[in-house]
């Protein structure tokens, strides 16, 4: 993974004023989306994680999934692995594979192609009216003062060696962030959406490093935050 460049002021300080966090700008949710009525059936695939860090975080995505949807009112079932992974290959097949075969650049009309078909295909078999593919990825957040904003979310930055006091950061960094895609039964983009988790990186003033963060999936109520962002079109009322 590429570590980001926390840029750390040389003076402590009390932190400014934080950002309000918003929404991502590139949220999309269909003109014609409506939430399913309650008791209706989704399902959703095996979460993915962007990045091989990000594994450890997919248990616990998955938990606060399944808690948050049921709490909705719907019912939700996951599809299983091996399934999933059958059916995928299949449909990456159809449409010729989505990596291009010289450059091994995505070819995202024929990913798309595939993810429609697949969706298709569940909800036909299943009689689901949404199905999901929920994934950990990392998304640029702002820093600003004692944290960092990004995707409707407001961290502050791990530091070791404050010794007492504070700090003012700036720049960028990378947060984690759930991405939520929904697909209708007839494979349409219902929703795509993002929530922001958890900030991997913690600033050792000691070391004058930055270091990944081994306890990053530690904090349930991290992800339950991110979830519930992610899932706010479909649950809200």
């Amino acid at each position: 993974m590429n570590q980001l460049l926390i840029i750390l002021s040389a003076l402590l300080l009390v932190a400014c004023a934080s950002v309000a966090p918003v929404l991502p700008s590139d949220n999309h949710v269909a003109v014609n989306f409506q939430r399913p009525d309650a008791g209706a059936f989704i399902v959703m695939l095996p979460p993915e994680a962007e990045l091989p860090e990000l594994q450890p975080g997919l248990a616990p995505l998955k938990a606060q999934l399944h808690k948050q949807i049921k709490a909705a009112g719907y019912r939700v079932a996951m599809l299983d692995e091996s399934n999933y992974a059958t059916i995928w290959a299949q449909e990456v097949q159809a449409v010729g594979g989505i990596y291009d075969p010289v450059t091994g650049n995505p070819r995202e009309a024929e990913f798309a192609r595939a993810l429609v078909a697949l969706a298709q295909r569940v909800a036909a078999e299943t009689k689901a009216v949404l199905i999901l593919r929920p994934r950990l990825i990392m998304r640029t957040a702002k820093l600003t003062g004692a944290g960092a904003v990004w995707d409707g979310q407001q961290r502050r930055v791990p530091t070791l060696g404050l010794d007492g006091g504070s700090i003012r950061y700036d720049g960028n960094t990378q947060g984690v962030s759930v991405q939520l895609i929904a697909l209708t039964s007839n494979g349409a983009l219902a929703l795509r959406t993002y929530g922001g988790a958890s900030l991997p990186w913690r600033a050792n003033l000691i070391t004058k490093q930055n270091e990944f963060r081994p306890d990053l999936f530690d904090n349930d109520v991290e992800m339950s935050d991110a979830v519930a962002l992610a899932l706010g079109p479909l649950v809200s009322k």
